[in-house]
């Protein structure tokens, strides 16, 4: 399946990077697993459901962020820049795109593509 973007041809979108649902990653971030609802180079959109009380806007995480169908992993520190609780989401942004996380979003770009 090709990559989907959150980019709509009527709205302009402001970000800097685009945002992509595939392939399917996972989070693990203040002693929980979530799915990672859409990615970017910049952060990522989590469905952290009823656990999204629990993180406060500004805080600074450290996490793992792996693809949901292989052992490919790799460490981050991102900042909360939203923690949406009627929503269930958590919005974060990657302190750096480092040489180890962006080779992981190579390697989760590569494999949208064999798809």
């Amino acid at each position: 399946m090709a990559a989907r973007y959150g980019y709509t041809m009527g709205r302009r979108e402001m970000r800097r990077n685009r945002r992509a649902a595939r392939p399917h990653l996972r989070v693990e971030i203040g002693g929980g697993e979530f799915d990672v609802m859409n990615w970017s180079l910049g952060g990522v959109l989590v469905a952290a459901g009823e656990a999204a009380c629990t993180f406060t806007d500004g805080a600074v995480l450290p996490g793992v962020l792996k693809r949901a169908t292989d052992p490919d992993r790799v460490e981050f520190t991102a900042s909360v820049i939203r923690a949406d609780t009627d929503a269930g989401q958590l919005a974060l942004m990657f302190e750096a795109l480092d040489e180890g996380l962006f080779a992981f979003f190579e390697r989760c770009m590569a494999a949208a593509l064999r798809r």
